[in-house]
């Protein structure tokens, strides 16, 4: 009788439990960390895949499709967002936001999400589950805002900044950069701005301790950030040869081998003589491009030997 209570409450444990672990096992599987971008090109390939993706909150959206996706308008709400990096500062990045988001009504971060505002970056646990005309329909499980304040103000100061990049006023530019720095915007906005000042006083100002600092500041805030990383080993590269790179140091074992005497190799033995005769055949001289002429000489004269001419003798008539 213990025996089937206890087989009882066992199963009324995995009854009640097997819900929160579907939940979990949906929201904490360990995801693919990517970018927008590469699931809108690639849709079918992130299909049923859990992925975190960083984003730029737009505004709640009414569009549903609901006989060829599973996201309909009593169990879902609609949202747009933005890629990460979008560069929304520009029109063109403005318009280009992406509207087939959805989170579930009953979901417990309901609530935080209706209280974001747009431009809050936000770090989404998601799976593409649809797929319409080549579509992803994405669903988001779980989120979490990052730090930075992005608004229209410092959106204005990233247009004007980038604009006097692109026209070659990087004194400009780089003040406008600073100012912007201030406001406090996102950490990936903030790195770029950083790599951005440090390209300037490596590729124009030739100063690489000044770009030295700056992408130490681009790495406190993002470390993992591969151009950062690389960048900064340039700099240290300039530094430490007097403002010219150094050889790498997978080139000076190449470099030791070359000043080492060459051993002399073993004698190659003579290779066998095939029964089949060879062909030489002799270079043709090439002819010449102004041909000497030779002079042209008459023939001598031949002397002809003298003719002797013999008389027959006279017969004399009795």
């Amino acid at each position: 009788m213990k025996k089937l209570w206890g087989i009882m409450c066992l199963f009324l444990i995995l009854l009640c439990v097997s819900p929160v672990y579907a939940e979990w096992a949906d929201r904490f599987t360990p995801p693919h960390v990517t970018y927008l971008s590469d699931i809108i090109k690639n849709p079918h390939v992130w299909l049923d895949i859990p992925v975190r993706i960083p984003l730029r909150f737009n505004h709640l959206g009414n569009i549903y499709t609901p006989f060829f996706t599973h996201f309909s308008r009593e169990q879902y709400i609609n949202l747009s967002a933005w890629d990460v990096q979008t560069h929304i500062w520009d029109k063109e990045g403005f318009n280009n936001d992406y509207a087939h988001f959805y989170v579930e009504k009953d979901l417990s971060e309901l609530k935080s999400f209706l209280k974001l505002k747009t431009f809050d970056t936000i770090s989404a646990l998601a799976k593409v589950t649809g797929i319409f005309r080549d579509k992803p329909y994405i669903r988001i499980t779980w989120f979490c805002r990052i730090p930075g304040t992005l608004d229209m103000d410092n959106l204005r100061l990233l247009y004007k900044g980038m604009a006097a990049f692109r026209g070659r006023k990087f004194d400009q530019a780089m003040t406008v950069f600073r100012k912007t720095l201030t406001t406090d915007p996102p950490q990936d906005i903030q790195t770029m701005l950083y790599k951005l000042m440090a390209k300037i006083y490596i590729y124009e100002k030739k100063n690489y301790a000044q770009a030295l600092d700056e992408l130490n500041k681009a790495l406190e805030v993002n470390p993992k950030d591969d151009e950062a990383v690389e960048l900064h080993n340039k700099c240290t590269y300039y530094i430490q040869a007097g403002g010219t790179p150094l050889i790498p140091t997978y080139w000076e074992e190449d470099v030791e081998k070359q000043k080492q005497p060459q051993q002399p190799q073993p004698p190659q033995k003579p290779e066998a003589k095939s029964s089949t005769p060879t062909i030489t055949v002799e270079p043709t001289q090439p002819t010449p491009t102004n041909p000497v002429i030779p002079e042209l000489t008459p023939p001598a004269k031949e002397e002809m030997p003298p003719i002797k001419e013999e008389i027959p003798p006279i017969k004399e008539e009795k």
